[in-house]
């Protein structure tokens, strides 16, 4: 039973999205556990910080930069931050230096890497674009970044966008270009209205388009709410590509239907 604890958590903080049937699954799993509280948070941090630092590996692995700030998002403490230096540096064992290369002529694997191909940017120029599917996804965010980055994603895989950084833009384009989908941040700053402030003026002028919140903030406070006044669905910061592809594809594949 708490391997199937481990498994439910694993795969929340894993695939960067809270669903209410995950979050049912892992209160279910810890009240047959019988666990406390203070156990079960103990053993919540240990999942949260050991899949960050997977995440982070895998920024480095793959060179991609993730949408969203990695600390915020598995809410690394200061200290969480300190006990990470700590394993870090005890982990950390003293390397000789390395033996200079022997000269040749030869060119290394890494000078060739570097040299400019012309028939690799021949192939990169002829891959043709992806077919636009006349879709319009309506970005919302205060973060210029992730604006670039989601709509270079989307324009990649045929989707027209469109963009604003506040919500009160976000509500104008929405009247004028009739997007098929928005996604939209949570949170734009004290005092300012908030992406669940931009959902209900649209509701209020019947504008009924699939609406996905894309927020950094993973806390089930603000899933739940979010879902119970009606959100389409909740996507969490950072997450991989294909995970925004295939929600942003499933919600207009029924809005068709």
């Amino acid at each position: 039973m708490k391997n199937e604890l481990i498994s439910l958590l694993q795969k929340a903080y894993d695939d960067g999205i809270v669903t209410s049937i995950i979050l049912t699954k892992i209160l279910k799993a810890k009240e047959d556990l019988k666990i406390s509280d203070a156990d079960f948070h103990k053993l919540d941090d240990q999942i949260r910080i050991e899949t960050y630092l997977k995440k982070v590996e895998e920024r480095k692995e793959k060179g991609v930069v993730y949408f969203g700030d990695l600390t915020k998002q598995y809410r690394i403490t200061e200290e969480d931050k300190e006990i990470l230096k700590a394993k870090k540096s005890a982990e950390q064992k003293p390397t000789p230096p390395a033996k200079p290369a022997k000269q040749t002529a030869a060119v290394s694997s890494a000078e060739v890497s570097s040299v400019p191909s012309s028939k690799a940017e021949k192939k990169s120029i002829d891959v043709p674009a992806a077919k636009s599917t006349g879709d319009v996804v309506l970005i919302v965010d205060d973060n210029p970044n992730h604006i670039k980055l989601t709509q270079k994603l989307l324009e990649k895989n045929g989707y027209v966008c469109i963009t604003a950084e506040t919500p009160q833009k976000a509500l104008a384009l929405a009247l004028q270009k009739n997007p098929s989908i928005i996604l939209c941040d949570f949170n734009f700053g004290i005092g300012k209205q908030t992406g669940l402030d931009l959902f209900h003026e649209l509701k209020s002028k019947k504008i009924i388009v699939p609406f996905i919140i894309v927020s950094a903030y993973f806390q089930k406070e603000f899933v739940d709410y979010a879902r119970g006044i009606g959100v389409t669905d909740y996507l969490t910061k950072p997450f991989e590509p294909e995970i925004l592809l295939s929600t942003i594809k499933q919600y207009l594949t029924a809005k068709k239907n």
